[in-house]
């Protein structure tokens, strides 16, 4: 299974909005410079995101964006579903005995990976983020 790049920089632009002051408006070409994204690209990665609704708009000189709601009330079953469309989709018919056997067990697997990814939410990642600042910045260098 592969998650495509899309999602990747999606995951990647919602959880700098969420690292940053959720009263403050970002600006795409910040978060583009900041994690070296192809501002173009992001763009239109953003665009899907804003059609989800997780995220909202402001335009303008002082305009931006900003997460819709908390990050612990967005899964990433949510992020996927919105910018990747539905979680494994099979196209298998069930004309043999071999056939539903191998389209339950896509089924099963499918289930099973989006019962993992409602279970983790932007706040989770947000999480680790802080984790891992606060124990870079607890290494010491000899």
């Amino acid at each position: 299974m592969k998650v495509s790049i899309k999602v990747t920089y999606g995951l990647r632009f919602l959880l700098y909005l969420a690292k940053s002051d959720s009263n403050k408006f970002i600006k795409i070409n910040e978060v583009a410079h900041d994690e070296n994204i192809s501002e173009k690209y992001l763009e239109n990665v953003v665009s899907i995101i804003k059609a989800s609704g997780i995220i909202k708009v402001k335009r303008g000189a002082q305009g931006g964006y900003k997460l819709s709601k908390a990050p612990e009330q967005i899964t990433l079953k949510e992020i996927f579903i919105a910018l990747n469309g539905p979680i494994l989709v099979s196209e298998g018919t069930k004309d043999t005995i071999i056939s539903r056997v191998v389209e339950n067990s896509l089924n099963d697997l499918k289930n099973n990976i989006a019962e993992y990814l409602q279970n983790i939410s932007l706040g989770d990642l947000l999480n680790k983020y802080k984790k891992d600042i606060e124990d870079t910045n607890h290494m010491f260098y000899i």
